[in-house]
């Protein structure tokens, strides 16, 4: 009876440390994937970068952080580029230091492709912005000194902004303000977002 009652003492102890290490193990993964420069964990807490710089002393400071209570724990991954995402929504932490909240996306497909610049099945992003007519399966990002220049299978877009007339299949970014396709050059306006026929 007494070898018995510790043969059962072991394998109880077994079994619960093997959980305890599974979970760690698990723990540590999701760790790992949820932490960069824009969101952080402590324990089963979400934190985002906060745009607010506390100086300290006069000579330095620290960045701040604040609590994501609307976010969910389990379903949260960090994509890169400052995007983010849980079962609810995406979250974009943007170019001016703020926090975007991105409804209505399909959470299994949602990613991040670069730049700034993300989709999923469904719709293409421009930041938080959807582009409008983009085609998601064909969306790629164009190569070249601009980062703001996209195509699909139909059109080339600057930032959120669809361009007619250009050819996808041909265009190519020459400089800041240059670019062709197979028939034309193109003079490019980033301020005014405009492309034109470079006369």
């Amino acid at each position: 009876m007494l070898k018995l009652n510790i043969l059962l003492i072991i394998i109880i102890t077994v079994l619960f440390s093997g959980c305890s290490i599974n979970d760690k193990a698990k723990f540590n993964d999701i760790d790992l994937i949820k932490t960069d420069d824009y969101y952080h964990l402590d324990g089963d807490k979400i934190y985002a970068f906060n745009k607010n710089f506390i100086p300290i002393g006069g000579t330095g400071g620290k960045s701040d952080w604040f609590y994501l209570n609307y976010a969910d724990f389990k379903t949260f991954l960090v994509l890169g580029g400052g995007y983010a995402k849980d079962k609810n929504a995406a979250y974009l932490y943007s170019h001016i230091s703020e926090l975007k909240k991105i409804k209505d996306i399909d959470y299994e497909s949602f990613i991040y492709i670069g730049k700034q610049f993300a989709k999923d099945n469904n719709k293409v992003f421009f930041r938080d912005r959807i582009i409008s007519d983009a085609d998601p399966f064909s969306f790629s990002l164009i190569d070249g000194p601009n980062d703001f220049f996209t195509k699909d299978k139909n059109y080339v877009y600057l930032y959120d902004k669809k361009i007619d007339g250009l050819n996808p299949e041909s265009f190519e970014i020459l400089s800041w303000t240059e670019a062709r396709d197979k028939n034309h050059e193109y003079k490019v306006d980033m301020n005014k977002g405009t492309v034109t026929i470079n006369n």
